[in-house]
């Protein structure tokens, strides 16, 4: 993080799998927006016979942090140069890595970047639930965060009802509302979100019916027109949706 932490780092590691190089036991003595310096100390596995029952190296280490690049966790230090008083790996005085950085942020989707589909209702008491896809079917890369819009609309497009954000009374899992950050890869890039609604009508109600709903990606403006032909019930009527989600 190029911002001063809540929290300081205490390990560092180099190599994701094995994690069989890095820093640890590290404190810091200056952290900017800029550079960070700290000491600890570098761990090194020589994976001899092998990773698993290779031995472990340790080498007190003096660090500096720079070279500040944008991610999709906000900016981040990407490059850590290392020196090693009392003599490093084979003997080196010094180091620099490339610390491993979350990929960079990409762009909102909008909603022509995208293919909307809609899944088969899943009836379950008097609530039904259904899920959207969407496709990344751009040339670009493109983010999701939280909650799309969710507007049904009847065959003359008059809109009947927005969906509330979340949909405790259908169940757990029915709506998340949990936020995460989806990168879409261009041409490929697949999300979902849920939507639930009252199915069972109050007695005497007459609950009215859509054709089609308004659906539009998180943070954009445009939206997606996809068939959605249900009725919505309860007094007041129940109809929500969760945050999006990566297609599994």
């Amino acid at each position: 993080m190029s911002q001063e932490p809540r929290v300081f780092p205490g390990t560092i590691t180099l190599a994701c799998g094995d994690g069989g190089i890095g820093f640890q036991d590290l404190t810091w003595t200056t952290w900017t927006a800029h550079n960070a310096t700290g000491s600890g100390h570098l761990f090194q596995n020589d994976c001899t016979p092998n990773c698993a029952h290779g031995t472990v190296y340790h080498y007190e280490a003096s660090l500096t942090v720079t070279t500040v690049v944008a991610s999709i966790s906000g900016p981040v230090f990407s490059v850590v140069n290392a020196s090693y008083p009392n003599g490093g790996p084979n003997g080196k005085a010094s180091a620099t890595f490339t610390l491993p950085t979350p990929p960079p942020p990409t762009p909102t989707c909008s909603a022509n970047q995208l293919h909307g589909s809609v899944t088969s209702p899943a009836v379950s008491g008097q609530f039904s639930e259904q899920y959207v896809d969407f496709t990344n079917i751009s040339s670009q890369a493109c983010h999701m965060v939280g909650f799309p819009g969710f507007e049904l609309v009847d065959s003359a497009g008059t809109s009947i009802l927005n969906a509330a954000r979340g949909c405790p009374w259908a169940g757990a899992g029915s709506c998340p509302t949990a936020v995460a950050y989806l990168n879409l890869p261009a041409h490929s890039g697949t999300a979902f979100f849920g939507f639930a609604w009252q199915s069972t009508p109050q007695p005497g109600q007459t609950c009215p019916a859509s054709t089609a709903a308004l659906v539009t990606p998180p943070n954009a403006f445009g939206h997606l027109t996809l068939p959605v032909h249900i009725a919505v019930c309860g007094e007041p009527p129940r109809l929500g949706v969760g945050t999006v989600q990566y297609a599994i």
